[in-house]
């Protein structure tokens, strides 16, 4: 028998993004933490992240005023959209959760969505 991990097990993370300024987090989820952390960077610096109130902080604080974590990791594939795991990840860091909506939860809003035309 082999110690090394099951390669073919998908794992996700549970993550935040905290302004520092504001106090407010947002929380998300994801099996590619470095894919997903650029993509928020990336959405953010060009001014069209889905969150308008991340959005928004960012470009009032910039960049410096945020700091993106890993709340809790290797998250069985099984249990992600475990509703209690997200926030059970949230509430041991302080987090009040106010909504859980495609899979993510965050204090930033219960309802934005940017809407494209």
């Amino acid at each position: 028998m082999s110690d090394a991990p099951d390669i073919t097990t998908k794992n996700y993370c549970i993550y935040r993004i905290t302004c520092f300024r504001t106090g407010k987090v947002y929380v998300g989820q994801t099996m590619s933490l470095h894919i997903r952390q650029n993509q928020h960077w990336w959405h953010l610096k060009r001014g069209v992240h889905p969150n308008l109130h991340l959005q928004s902080a960012y470009k009032q604080y910039g960049r410096s005023a945020f700091y993106f974590e890993v709340l809790e990791n290797d998250i069985p594939e099984s249990k992600i959209n475990d509703y209690p795991t997200l926030v059970a990840a949230a509430k041991a860091y302080g987090i009040t959760v106010t909504g859980l909506k495609n899979r993510m939860a965050k204090e930033y809003t219960d309802n934005d969505t940017r809407r494209r035309k």
